[in-house]
């Protein structure tokens, strides 16, 4: 694979992590949940921090990091809805991780990508875990 085709990769998922990193800030903001919004707001930290490190790969690989991208927030309010959406957001995150991890070139590199799976393996366990609670809650 191409060392340009990889830098589209890492730019894919720098959007994305812009994404979760404005829906997380979102709806730390507005829900009413304080459990919920905190872990929100963590989840928006590390988001930012993946971020970082995806510009900081792109630079190391010779790429620019692409800043403007479109940033769709579903403003649902249902708490439940909201949370399904992000599991599976996690879930893809960590599937498009695990590809760029298996592409990267050296092994410094592929630790870098294996500590943001684990880190995305963990907001989908809370996430879950938080969507358990939930249901509980409204049921």
């Amino acid at each position: 694979m191409s060392k340009e085709t990889l830098i589209s990769y890492l730019n894919k998922q720098l959007h994305s992590e812009y994404q979760a990193m404005h829906t997380y800030m979102y709806h730390a903001a507005t829900l009413q949940n304080e459990e919920l919004a905190a872990a929100l707001r963590e989840f928006c930290r590390e988001e930012q921090n993946h971020a970082i490190m995806l510009m900081d790969l792109i630079e190391h690989m010779g790429g620019v990091p692409e800043a403007s991208c479109e940033v769709n927030v579903d403003q649902e309010d249902d708490i439940l809805s909201s949370l399904v959406m992000s599991i599976a957001e996690e879930d893809s995150a960590v599937q498009m991780y695990t590809m760029i991890r298996d592409l990267m070139e050296t092994p410094a590199q592929r630790t870098i990508i294996e500590s943001t799976i684990a880190e995305e393996k963990r907001h989908h366990a809370v996430l879950q875990d938080l969507l358990a609670k939930a249901k509980k809650q409204m049921f």
